[in-house]
């Protein structure tokens, strides 16, 4: 094998395309995110490093005029011995001293037809600097004028060339080679883009699949993104009920500002006042374009925000709330557990998912707990508890 077929760079191109597989196999078997942006990676170093071998190199190879003249004249000599074959019994055998190589046969013998074959085929074999030589040879006599002498018909157009134009010009040196070996190097040229491609949407691909895996694991997850709920739920539905760590990613405030950035309502119960103003003045920057953020609060005798408005409003992910008073937090629980039970017979479901955010000193007792799994999960809620908050 020609090991000229393949440069340098392609063979870094075919190596960088052999880790990225191997950085996905690892991934497939203990997916990691920094293992996916690897994969990455290589795919768009092996997707360069390929193009640029097949500009840079498979362009320069070009067939080796030796070989081609030799493989010619191979086939001439085969066409004459061919036909002195076909005529041996029809000439006489007689070659003088004088005579050239093929210049033995009687023409005598041949019709008007295999002289002119006999006769194409000789011009065909000579030499292309002998036809030069007899072209030169037969031009007119020098010119032995005194204004040739002197340079007098010379015409200078420009002043000359610039050397150091032409210099840069010049194309890079070809790498010349048997035309078996330069169609196998166009060949696995093609194979090679093709395949870096390839990898590069294969690369894109495994990067999006992980995201959504993660994006519903609360330790994993980057950066939110307003995708629909059923994307990420195919991958990992989001945990009927959730405990934070005691060692939280974000703040509380950070916490609904991620859920709002999913594209996501929630109804934020808490007991104090300064909470429920914290998470108002972090979200104040949500309420403008392009998120909208419509952000209620709900007081604990205020009539105009009913139980039934505050639920339909969660479910078409229309409004988000805060509510600071425990009595009423615990009856809004309450009612979203006793409707989610009635959207259960419909098998109703939510667009985005809703998160019910419990910031509350008194834990929730097992009961509710376990009644809210039983009708939340199959309506798209979630129960988010701050077991980081002393009790």
């Amino acid at each position: 094998m020609d090991w000229q077929i393949i440069g340098p760079i392609g063979t870094l191109s075919m190596l960088l395309s052999l880790a990225a597989l191997a950085a996905w196999l690892i991934y497939w078997a203990r997916p990691k995110r920094w293992l996916a942006n690897l994969g990455l990676v290589l795919a768009l170093a092996a997707c360069f490093t390929a193009q640029m071998h097949s500009s840079r190199y498979v362009s320069r190879i070009d067939v080796d005029p030796a070989a081609r003249i030799a493989e010619m004249k191979a086939r001439q000599q085969a066409k004459e011995q061919a036909l002195i074959d076909s005529r041996s019994d029809e000439v006489a055998q007689i070659r003088f001293a004088e005579d050239g190589q093929g210049e033995f046969l009687d023409t005598a013998g041949m019709d008007e037809t295999d002289l002119k074959y006999l006769q194409a085929i000789t011009e065909s074999d000579e030499p292309e600097w002998k036809k030069n030589k007899k072209q030169r040879g037969s031009s007119a006599a020098a010119d032995d004028s005194l204004e040739s002498m002197i340079g007098g018909g010379e015409v200078d157009a420009g002043g000359g060339a610039d050397v150091t134009e032409l210099e840069a010009e010049q194309p890079a040196e070809p790498i010349l080679l048997e035309e078996a070996s330069v169609m196998l190097a166009n060949q696995i040229d093609s194979w090679n883009l093709k395949l870096t491609t390839m990898l590069l949407w294969i690369a894109l691909a495994i990067l999006v699949a992980d995201y959504l895996r993660r994006a519903n694991l609360y330790r994993e997850a980057s950066w939110p993104l307003p995708l629909p709920s059923a994307w990420l739920n195919a991958c990992n539905r989001l945990p009927v009920v959730h405990q934070r760590p005691q060692d939280p990613r974000r703040s509380m405030p950070g916490e609904l500002k991620w859920l709002t950035l999913r594209g996501d309502a929630f109804i934020y119960f808490t007991d104090q006042a300064e909470p429920a103003q914290q998470v108002a003045d972090a979200l104040a920057g949500l309420q403008r374009w392009p998120y909208r953020l419509d952000l209620l609060r709900v007081q604990a005798d205020d009539a105009s925000l009913s139980d039934a408005f505050v639920f339909e409003a969660l479910w078409y992910g229309r409004s988000s709330f805060i509510v600071d008073a425990p009595e009423r937090s615990h009856q809004l629980l309450d009612q979203c557990i006793e409707r989610l039970k009635k959207r259960r017979e419909t098998k109703a479901c939510t667009a985005q998912s809703v998160h019910l955010v419990w910031d509350l000193a008194t834990p929730l007792p097992e009961n509710t707990l376990q009644q809210f799994r039983k009708y939340a999960e199959p309506a798209g809620f979630s129960l988010f508890i701050n077991s980081s908050r002393p009790s």
